[in-house]
């Protein structure tokens, strides 16, 4: 490829063609793969990879979520409903929040959503055009014939290489970013929860919702020292093995009250709560729940 980037007059394709050679049989074999060598250099030039993404930084580039149609008819109708808002949904990956990331997660591992990122078609055109007339454009003159391969190199490039690459960094930035604001949401709750006037004599069992990252324990002392933290997983079919952990931690704490944060999950929370007090499952404990 020194000729391409040198002097393409002296690049004569069918110069390739070796008839008894796999892959160079024929001139359209040879073409194909050339095309393929300038579409694998261009997706590894810094340069190139420099200039997309501050191009996309430009654009509206947005996240979609819908309805999946292969796998929705398997999945059950509340699971389905509890997606409702995501079901037709776009936004800027600029604008979008952290707790929408999260659930657009959600129901993509429940193969009940469908997740997509859209780079707009004038992000393409304005970057093919780039490359061919400026960053890849041969130095010295090139025949049409050549010039048209390098757009069709450009081309397969950006739909077969780099487009999945945004993709999945964007996918991958927007994802991060989110599980830290989680984990501070926790850490905030969590502080908000120990700076609370403890109620006199008894020790708490603090419980912050969630669903595929399970709801997080802190076991508290009347004096605001934290005795223990820990991790169940109520909503995600193992919800009757974890209620033997929270009985054993009630049991060896001696706690008798528990506190449920108010945020995702929080209803499907203090109903498991409300139903294993009401089977006295908790005995010889009396316990108790706040909301």
């Amino acid at each position: 490829l020194s000729h391409w980037t040198g002097n393409p007059r002296e690049l004569n394709l069918f110069s390739y063609v070796q008839s008894n050679v796999k892959g160079l049989s024929t001139i359209e074999e040879v073409k194909s793969g050339v095309q393929h060598i300038l579409a694998d250099m261009i997706a590894k030039d810094k340069d190139t990879l420099d200039f997309i993404r501050a191009l996309c930084q430009k654009r509206y580039v947005c996240i979609q979520s819908s309805l999946s149609k292969v796998t929705s008819k398997k999945a059950n109708e509340k699971d389905i409903n509890k997606f409702h808002l995501y079901q037709n949904f776009s936004c800027n990956i600029k604008n979008v929040q952290h707790h929408q990331i999260l659930a657009i997660n959600r129901g993509e591992n429940l193969k009940i959503l469908t997740v997509k990122i859209n780079i707009p078609d004038g992000v393409k055109n304005e970057f093919c055009r780039w490359c061919v007339n400026e960053r890849w454009r041969p130095k010295a003159y090139a025949n049409p014939e050549l010039m048209e391969l390098l757009r069709y190199s450009v081309e397969d490039s950006y739909k077969r290489l780099i487009y999945p690459l945004l993709c999945r960094e964007f996918r991958s930035k927007l994802n991060s970013d989110a599980e830290k604001e989680s984990v501070m949401m926790f850490g905030r709750n969590l502080r908000q929860l120990l700076l609370m006037s403890p109620v006199r004599g008894r020790t708490l069992m603090g419980v912050d919702p969630g669903y595929s990252h399970g709801c997080k324990l802190a076991v508290i002392s009347p004096m605001s020292h934290i005795l223990h933290t820990d991790v169940v997983y109520l909503h995600s079919g193992k919800g009757f093995y974890e209620a033997e952990k929270i009985r054993r931690l009630l049991l060896e704490y001696n706690c008798d009250t528990v506190v449920i944060g108010n945020g995702t999950a929080c209803r499907e929370t203090e109903a498991y709560f409300a139903d294993l007090i009401m089977k006295k499952y908790f005995a010889p404990l009396d316990v108790t729940y706040w909301s």
